[in-house]
């Protein structure tokens, strides 16, 4: 059995590299991706944000031999990318993660912080920055008697802990990025892990969200990242900022912290990253010591800000069907009476009256989220006989 005419090995293998390099350089926005049609392969194109690029995914055995060979070019094509974004006097050796820690008035706790991430150090290659808003309790005395720790440590005023960040996202120079607040630490041997997967896989992660422990004056609580689906928005992202992993290319394609917003930038961020199509893996593992309270613990602002993020992804939605999908959805469900009563919507109509103008905002992407897909194929057919016996 032969293969279909015109369709022979080295056609296929160099039509598919043609197409995958052409794509990655001109920003093409589409992805090939081989099947088979008799006994052949044909491509077929699916529509992708613009630059944001993927390596070939194979959806049935085939030759490896075009696959391997399109992500040794494309590697390179990254690599001589990164090369060319690099100044003159810097070292196109890069370390393998930035910490980026914040701190204003710190000097109770930053010293433990620092110590932690100096664990890190001896283990893999990191680098460490310290942004601080001209302190007066101490804490410039404690980074310099840590300066052999310490890569970057930059002392002025700023509009804000968001804005702090943003500097520190243009100091890093590691392929990635992770903040550390000034009194967590980070858990060297679980964060040994982490760089490991993120050196030895060959196709590169977009973001890698981890578990944290979350401790206070007398508890300690595992707090395991959620899954980020369509209705990320009004659930509100329920992971650690802190054990998140983001590579310094999706801060490049969807831009810094809006530092306007003074409490739910990250969670704001999470969003845009995830709409605007970076992969995201999650981990169960804890790499944090998360401390509970500061400004993360003032539960109306952060709830104030979530509605108008949430306004601004979706602006065609009524405020009535905002306001019941958050009532319904928020993740942490005793938050929810401080900035809404009960809603007029039950949960089905404003997940209906949403997907007629944002497909993705579907029940059954609802579903799939919350249920297995078996149950969650029960549920629909459920919910469609309900609507049904309502209009006899």
């Amino acid at each position: 059995m032969g293969q279909a005419t015109g369709y022979g090995r080295k056609s296929i293998h160099t039509r598919l590299l043609n197409h995958l390099i052409l794509g990655r350089i001109l920003g093409e926005g589409r992805q090939a991706i081989p099947f088979r049609r008799g006994y052949g392969v044909g491509f077929a194109r699916t529509r992708l944000p613009a630059c944001f690029y993927h390596r070939v995914t194979p959806t049935r055995p085939w030759s490896p031999v075009g696959g391997r060979v399109a992500n040794e070019l494309m590697d390179r094509i990254d690599a001589s990318r990164d090369h060319g974004n690099s100044s003159k006097g810097e070292s196109t050796e890069r370390p393998l993660i930035s910490y980026i820690t914040v701190s204003y008035n710190s000097a109770s706790s930053i010293e433990e912080t620092i110590n932690s991430i100096a664990s890190c150090k001896a283990l893999f290659p990191c680098e460490y920055i310290i942004i601080d808003g001209n302190s007066d309790d101490g804490t410039e005395q404690i980074l310099s008697r840590h300066s052999t720790i310490i890569d970057v440590a930059i002392r002025e005023s700023d509009d804000g802990i968001y804005d702090a960040m943003n500097k520190g996202i243009q100091l890093a120079r590691g392929d990635y990025i992770c903040f550390v607040n000034a009194d967590d630490r980070v858990i060297p041997k679980s964060v040994v892990n982490i760089a490991k997967m993120l050196r030895g896989r060959r196709r590169r992660l977009d973001i890698v969200t981890t578990a944290a422990l979350a401790i206070d004056d007398k508890t300690e609580t595992l707090w395991q990242p959620s899954a980020l689906d369509s209705f990320l928005v009004f659930r509100c992202p329920n992971l650690c900022h802190n054990g998140v992993y983001a590579h310094r290319s999706v801060f490049q394609r969807i831009g810094d912290f809006d530092s306007r917003l003074k409490i739910a930038a990250d969670s704001d961020w999470i969003i845009r990253a995830v709409r605007g199509g970076a992969g995201v893996k999650v981990v169960r593992s804890p790499t944090v010591f998360y401390s509970i309270g500061g400004m993360s613990s003032d539960i109306t602002s952060h709830a104030n800000e979530m509605l108008l993020i949430a306004e601004k992804t979706y602006p065609l939605l009524k405020a009535e069907v905002i306001k019941s999908l958050f009532f319904h959805l928020f993740a942490w469900q005793e938050r929810r009476s401080m900035f809404t009563t009960q809603p007029s919507l039950r949960l089905t109509d404003a997940i209906q009256e949403a997907s007629s103008i944002y497909p993705e905002l579907s029940y059954w992407n609802y579903l799939m989220h919350r249920f297995h897909p078996r149950h969650a194929v029960r549920a629909l057919r459920k919910l469609k006989d309900s609507y049904s016996k309502g209009r006899e």
